[in-house]
């Protein structure tokens, strides 16, 4: 999993000839274990530094490194002579070498928050409402013995919470200016300009309304909010249940209940 985050340190970084986008296949057709892809990665300079490319967090790993790892602390047994496993490791646009990556996951019951900004960051809310809430979701879904089907429902109902601060003057609010508050709230509401806020066409149920998304970001055109949210869960057996919810359309319109998932289920080979 990679996220963006702007970084001052990268000034620049769009005109680089390696992409963040790339990173993450680069792991996944890789035969190498994390160290050394992550090695492997950061030797490579033919497309100039690791630390050229912008701001990126990078969670990759093996999945059954995770469990293996709590079978090791919990004593459960395996083969003696297998070598330590970490969980799953993080690397940044900022990691020096293979000795400053970050091992996640190493004890049971850890639980993370990543957002768009460098891991550590403690100073957005998003990141601890996000961690803060899971804590929550999971010992009370494990009491009231919820199924698998009622556990993704109160995952999907935390990564709807909505604490996003509203404009008080949208005439007046412009986007450079509103962007800073997207870090406080998990759930970006529909943000629309002020000028795509017709009667032909409303702001969706509980959105914002600004002068404008952005006049010099291409990107950044219409409508701005969170469209899709995924859910993967993996049990001790390496089951995966893979659920993508999409809430608007490409016109920013609400999707119909029935319409907006797509789900996927599958065994991790060779687990």
């Amino acid at each position: 999993m990679l996220t963006n985050f702007g970084d001052a340190e990268s000034a620049g970084a769009s005109l680089a000839p390696r992409s963040r986008g790339a990173i993450p296949s680069g792991f996944l057709a890789s035969n190498l274990g994390p160290e050394a892809w992550a090695h492997e990665l950061m030797a490579d300079t033919s497309s100039g530094p690791i630390s050229s490319v912008g701001g990126f967090s990078l969670v990759f790993g093996q999945l059954q490194d995770v469990v293996r790892h709590a079978s090791q602390l919990n004593g459960e047994g395996g083969d003696a002579n297998t070598a330590p496993v970490k969980g799953l490791a993080l690397l940044s646009n900022r990691t020096p070498d293979v000795h400053g990556l970050i091992y996640l996951l190493k004890t049971q019951g850890e639980i993370h928050a990543l957002s768009n900004a460098q891991y550590g960051d403690d100073s957005w809310p998003k990141v601890h409402d996000g961690e803060h809430l899971l804590k929550q979701a999971i010992p009370e879904s494990v009491a009231a013995n919820e199924s698998q089907d009622e556990l993704l429902e109160r995952l999907f109902a935390l990564l709807c919470k909505d604490t996003l601060p509203r404009p008080s003057n949208p005439e007046d609010c412009t986007w450079d200016s509103y962007s800073k508050q997207l870090r406080n709230s998990i759930f970006i509401p529909t943000i629309n300009p002020v000028e795509a806020s017709t009667e032909d066409k409303p702001p969706a149920d509980g959105g914002v309304t600004i002068k404008e998304i952005s006049h010099h970001n291409p990107a950044l055109t219409g409508a701005y909010g969170t469209q899709k949210q995924t859910i993967i869960l993996v049990d001790r057996a390496g089951k995966v249940v893979y659920v993508e919810r999409t809430l608007f359309d490409e016109d920013a319109r609400p999707v119909k209940i029935e319409e907006r998932d797509r789900r996927f289920e599958f065994q991790v080979e060779n687990w």
